[in-house]
């Protein structure tokens, strides 16, 4: 008997000490996904003190909507959780940033022109019910996101619901006071890696991706570098375009050793033909910009290869 209650004893206070461990780490920001929409693993919880990038992990409370009431209480795709509404939160990567083009295809998801890999939408969930996705051409509005999974063919995801408010990518306010309003997750330990993601990191797959810089994420790179404000880079950038797009115009060539030439180039006048008629066509002369890249440039490309 008294055996017994001993390891009764060490029973319970093993499940105690294994509680109070998972409690620690839950309030440090660890959290485990087994979704497949990301790599199933643990993941820490970040302060997002930069803003989103393509490729981010976000860890959000989706909205209360029809299609994740449905997903919830019908499908059984989303269980219950703290979320306002009664959702678990869900793991996403970001696929598009705000003023980013979003293409919505049978092939695909097209952010900016390229596709993202295994993001063709679903007719239906992999439990059965039909799905509607968002068909179309889209520019995310200020303030909004699309998360994308291309780890799994059925993750839902905004191929089906659009775009979602940055808002929406909440902290979970017991992690501590030093919070933000928004999250990013990094993997920490991932046990399991997707066959849709080839073996990839989550974030190394979106962030090697052939993404276009845009203007925004240029002025956060080089003002995160030069340790000046976003604001001063962006006058400076607006500045320099400025500058060489007057300089060239007025028939000069600008030379930055090593990185290139920019300079107006004149076309003769040609005859062309009428892609829709087939019909020919005179092409005036004209003068355009052109750019010819330095050796150190050449260089740095080829390195990369």
């Amino acid at each position: 008997m008294n055996l017994l209650l001993r390891d009764m004893g060490r029973f319970f206070l093993a499940v105690l000490v294994l509680v109070a461990i998972w409690v620690s780490c839950y309030w440090a920001g660890f959290r485990i996904n087994l979704t497949p929409s990301v790599p199933v693993g643990v993941y820490r919880l970040h302060s997002l003190e930069m803003p989103l990038k393509h490729g981010d992990i976000v860890w959000f409370c989706p909205p209360d909507t029809p299609l994740f009431r449905k997903a919830r209480d019908e499908w059984g795709d989303i269980p219950h959780g703290d979320c306002p509404g009664g959702y678990m939160h869900m793991f996403k990567p970001v696929a598009a940033l705000p003023r980013d083009t979003v293409e919505v295809t049978r092939d695909g998801v097209l952010v900016n022109g390229m596709l993202i890999p295994n993001s063709q939408p679903m007719s239906q969930t992999a439990k059965g019910p039909q799905l509607s996705p968002a068909w179309g051409r889209f520019q995310v509005p200020s303030g909004a996101v699309w998360l994308v999974s291309s780890y799994h063919p059925h993750s839902l995801d905004s191929r089906y619901f659009g775009p979602i408010a940055q808002r929406q990518i909440e902290a979970d306010r017991g992690i501590g006071s030093a919070c933000l309003d928004q999250e990013i997750l990094s993997g920490w330990f991932i046990w399991l890696k997707s066959r849709y993601s080839n073996g990839d990191t989550v974030r190394k797959t979106y962030r090697e991706r052939s993404y276009r810089m845009n203007k925004e994420e240029l002025v956060q790179e080089v003002a995160k570098k030069t340790k000046q404000s976003q604001k001063q880079t962006a006058e400076i950038l607006d500045t320099l375009v400025e500058t060489i797009s007057k300089t060239v115009a007025k028939g000069k060539k600008i030379t930055l050793v090593g990185f290139g030439t920019f300079e107006p180039r004149k076309r003769a006048a040609r005859t062309g033909r009428n892609p829709q008629t087939g019909k020919e066509l005179k092409i005036a002369a004209k003068t355009v910009p052109a750019f010819a890249a330095g050796k150190k440039f050449k260089d740095a490309v080829e390195k990369k290869k």
